[in-house]
């Protein structure tokens, strides 16, 4: 579709009207998403999940996961027709215990006490980042199906591992200036007055070494978040139609920043308020007053992830389509789910976790039934054109559907 055709979203009408599109640009049809369930079915799923979870000390987590998807799947509606899971849960099992074991081996590494072990643990671990990245995107995308079309993730591993360049060279930024700092720490004591005002000056520059490399470290999260968003959004395909994915780095750039000056900014007032409220009591309920500020801390913090995933889904969902044929538009409110986030924190703590399906269930009917699909033409000559044009795009993903790309 043009980019300069602006979409006007009328989520309960069944099409847009030809006037307020440009001469020649035939009508679109709008398609609001909607979501069926609700929060007590899925109660029984998530209580059923976690007392089996429990039982078998985790085991259970892939059949888990699976009746969970299934069933948030099988409620999302788009274009009234429901999406489905097609995972197998024997494979996904058999891609947890791989993982399970990878998991296990590089913490081993990591516990041991040798700087070899650590190194090992840490170049493994970045290695195997995007390698289990793409094979966890590949099998979400290969078992969503729609009409009888499944997605398919065209990004290479070439492209995935170029995408997470930058956390490869903050990581080996941050071990030059922090493996640097510990060496000079190992200095004989027994230094003159002049080595030691030497001394104090590398430590003040050390200081400022770590600020750069954590501002550094910062930048890099957010340039991999954005490449994979990329990677995700604009390198998967339905047949042989292309979906696009028009966002730069500046605009969820903008999101990270102010994200991350409101976490700081609470950090520092709710660290400040401890300080004051522990100064100011007697000595048996400092103890207390600093719980109830950490409790308050981690609540605002949960906001602060609130009203980033509602920005981010918002610029997502509102740059997203698929070639000339369709787009997505989203009307979500921000201050309506941090507002909803709130609600849900409170509920969920007053009832000790029993309402976390509940709230997870309307956080996500807010966030999907704010999207609407707009197509060209009828959605049935749409999803018949997609399946004729399928052709071999599938066959990259069967191969791929063994080992560790059934990671999920």
């Amino acid at each position: 579709m043009d980019s300069s055709v602006q979409c006007e979203q009328h989520t309960s009408s069944s099409s847009i009207d030809s006037s307020s599109l440009p001469q020649g640009i035939e009508p679109l049809a709008s398609h609001p998403l909607r979501f069926t369930g609700s929060g007590r079915e899925y109660f029984r799923v998530w209580i059923v999940n976690i007392l089996l979870s429990i039982i078998t000390l985790g085991f259970y987590t892939p059949w888990a996961r699976w009746r969970t998807a299934t069933y948030f799947y099988g409620h999302t509606l788009v274009a009234g027709s429901p999406l489905e899971f097609t995972g197998s849960k024997r494979r996904m099992f058999k891609g947890f215990l791989i993982f399970v074991a990878i998991m296990g081996v590089l913490n081993l590494a990591s516990s041991v006490e040798s700087t070899w072990a650590n190194v090992f643990a840490m170049v493994a671990g970045m290695a195997l980042g995007p390698f289990l990245w793409r094979s966890a995107m590949r099998f979400r995308t290969y078992n969503t199906r729609w009409r009888g079309l499944r997605l398919v993730l065209g990004a290479s591993w070439k492209e995935v591992y170029r995408a997470f360049i930058p956390m490869f060279i903050a990581a080996g930024v941050m071990t030059v200036v922090v493996g640097g700092l510990l060496y000079m720490a190992e200095s004989p004591d027994d230094l003159d007055k002049e080595i030691n005002l030497v001394r104090v000056g590398v430590s003040g520059l050390g200081t400022l070494a770590m600020l750069v490399c954590y501002g550094f470290a910062f930048y890099a999260v957010m340039r991999v978040d954005f490449n994979l968003r990329s990677l995700l959004m604009g390198r998967t395909h339905i047949g042989d139609q292309a979906c696009f994915w028009r966002v730069s780095f500046a605009q969820t750039g903008r999101i990270w920043f102010t994200s991350a000056c409101w976490f700081f900014g609470l950090a520092v007032i709710t660290g400040v308020l401890s300080a004051l409220a522990v100064g100011l009591l007697i000595d048996g309920m400092g103890h207390m007053v600093v719980m109830a500020m950490t409790v308050l801390f981690m609540t605002v913090s949960l906001l602060v992830l609130g009203y980033f995933q509602a920005r981010i889904f918002l610029l997502t969902w509102n740059h997203t389509g698929v070639t000339q044929i369709a787009r997505f538009q989203c009307a979500l409110s921000v201050k309506a789910f941090v507002a909803l986030r709130l609600k849900n924190l409170l509920l969920t703590g007053l009832t000790v976790g029993l309402y976390r399906p509940i709230a997870r269930v309307s956080e996500y009917r807010m966030r999907l039934e704010s999207v609407t699909l707009f197509t060209k033409g009828d959605i049935n000559q749409l999803s018949g054109t997609l399946m004729q044009s399928q052709g071999d795009a599938f066959s990259e993903a069967l191969a791929d559907s063994f080992g560790l790309d059934l990671v999920s």
